[in-house]
């Protein structure tokens, strides 16, 4: 959404970013002892008594604002000389803020939870997972797109 990658670059960062995350996972699964494996590898459990499209909302939102926050909070502070060690502090309610109905937080890693889901010992992929694996990749690009209009990049910094 800024333009700092074209489109085809993205088309392969994507599956290569949730493929390293399953094979990370996998590797944990089979070189972990079995009783610390089945905990590390637990998929992450969401609530399923929520609407879909409420979850959806939510992670987007959520995702979105963090996504904004990551990338122009260190500038802000920068150019203010605010110490960077706050910026946690401002991004906390963003973590803590419950993306389905028992306050469960957004785990800012759509392919974490698709590599967790796919590969647990419950293995559970249902539909109801994808809100939380579709829902930061829409966040992501709606952050983008807030950045792009709300604060640019200076074109005379990416001129070659």
């Amino acid at each position: 959404m800024l333009n700092r990658i074209t489109l085809r670059q993205l088309f392969l960062i994507l599956p290569i970013h949730f493929l390293t995350v399953l094979f990370g996972v996998f590797l944990l699964k089979l070189f972990l002892p079995t009783k610390l494996a089945i905990h590390a590898t637990e998929s992450i459990a969401y609530s399923t008594d929520n609407p879909f499209i409420i979850d959806f909302i939510r992670e987007i939102f959520v995702n979105a604002l963090y996504t904004v926050g990551v990338l122009v909070l260190p500038e802000l502070f920068k150019l203010n000389h605010v110490p960077k060690k706050f910026i946690n502090f401002i991004l906390y309610p963003l973590f803590s803020f419950g993306v389905d109905s028992r306050g469960t937080g957004s785990a800012f890693g759509p392919n974490v939870v698709y590599a967790l889901s796919c590969l647990s010992s419950k293995a559970e992929v249902s539909i109801r997972v994808f809100c939380h694996v579709f829902g930061p990749i829409f966040g992501g690009i709606i952050g983008g797109l807030i950045m792009s209009t709300m604060f640019p990049d200076d074109d005379s910094l990416h001129a070659s």
